[in-house]
């Protein structure tokens, strides 16, 4: 099953990154918050990695926080652009870098996203590359993240969310995490 390392506090020593692709080969993504070029609060990501030494030269030149996936596909087999993350859009587009509000990252084996697509009124040409877990971004598109509470029992969802608001209105940054998580001095896994 795949990995998920939010970075909080500080960042994953090499032998951990090493120990995550072998276990998970398939691919690595990560998500981190920036601006875009209207000055606007984003969720970036970069996914399709294939060297942990490539990683290492990306997360080098961020700052804290950030979010890792490694792959281990299932649905939708071996294909950069179902490395994660995935945007939260209705069309959740395959793109290996981007940014947009919401990003979804997700692990776990979730074999009824077609049945929920369908049930949703979400319809894909037979073509398409999906897994569960794009299945899963473009179900939360309508903010519905209650689904990700009633999914996480055997499955762990991270939501990076660019637009979170707080009580007072305020527009902040946030990882939102589903399902159980440990927390491991300033990361969570």
């Amino acid at each position: 099953m795949c990995v998920i390392i939010i970075c909080t506090e500080r960042r994953p020593d090499r032998n951990v990154l090493d120990k995550c692709q072998i276990r998970n080969p398939h691919g690595i993504g990560v998500v981190w918050f920036g601006k875009n070029t209207e000055n606007k609060d984003v969720a970036k990501y970069k996914k399709g990695i294939p060297t942990v030494d490539e990683l290492t030269k990306l997360l080098d030149t961020m700052e804290l926080p950030y979010a890792i996936h490694f792959r281990n596909s299932s649905i939708g087999g071996e294909n950069p652009l179902l490395n994660h993350p995935f945007e939260v859009t209705r069309d959740s587009l395959l793109r290996l870098e981007g940014e947009c509000d919401k990003l979804l990252m997700h692990n776990g084996h979730i074999s009824e996203y077609e049945t929920y697509l369908s049930a949703a009124g979400i319809y894909l040409d037979n073509k398409e590359l999906i897994s569960d877990s794009r299945a899963i971004a473009m179900l939360v598109s309508n903010e519905n993240r209650r689904f990700l509470n009633r999914l996480s029992n055997k499955n762990k969802f991270m939501l990076a969310d660019a637009s979170a608001v707080n009580e007072k209105g305020e527009i902040y940054q946030t990882f939102r995490y589903y399902g159980e998580y440990f927390d491991e001095k300033g990361f969570k896994g």
